[in-house]
């Protein structure tokens, strides 16, 4: 008899579990490369009907942030063909999405009225810090919305051991 597995997974079931997790990145590798294309596509009055209106739509939400969207989807493209880490689907995205409204709003703190609807609203953090404070709050939160996105670290501490061992070695 077959035991089943206790916990918040025991009743979960893999959608396509006739394919493996390799394969199944291969194809969204691919999917968010076509998107991306067709982003530029759109961007460039190339994209047809479906382009122009999808252009038009999200440069109304983005603003020059539109040029976001492929950047990051080509990113998150070639984490998944290039990472030989297991990729948490859900934070990737998140931490993308993340990083799509940060970078709305430093577009609209540098360059007011050019974030789109979207950036506006990140960029209004400019009202409680100030200018600079809000640079520097956007600048951190696009950061940590990239390590989410790479599930990544700074690795400050080795950088710091690096210097210690160099230390050791000039004067021994």
């Amino acid at each position: 008899m077959k035991r089943r597995p206790k916990g918040k997974h025991a009743d979960k079931k893999e959608a396509i579990p006739w394919v493996s997790s390799e394969t199944k990145r291969s194809i969204a590798a691919i999917l968010l490369i076509v998107l991306a294309s067709f982003l530029l596509l759109a961007a460039a009055e190339k994209g047809g009907p479906a382009g122009a209106f999808t252009y038009r739509a999200a440069e109304k939400l983005f603003g020059f942030g539109y040029y976001l969207l492929p950047l990051i989807t080509l990113a998150v493209a070639g984490l998944f063909l290039f990472s030989r880490e297991h990729i948490l689907l859900k934070a990737t995205l998140a931490g993308a999405i993340l990083f799509i409204l940060f970078g709305l709003g430093l577009i609209d703190i540098l360059f007011p009225e050019k974030g789109g609807l979207v950036g506006r609203l990140i960029g209004a953090l400019e009202v409680p810090f100030g200018y600079a404070a809000a640079l520097v709050v956007t600048i951190a939160l696009m950061i940590a919305a990239l390590l989410i996105t790479f599930n990544a670290s700074l690795h400050l501490g080795s950088w710091f051991a690096r210097d210690d061992d160099e230390n050791e070695e000039e004067d021994g």
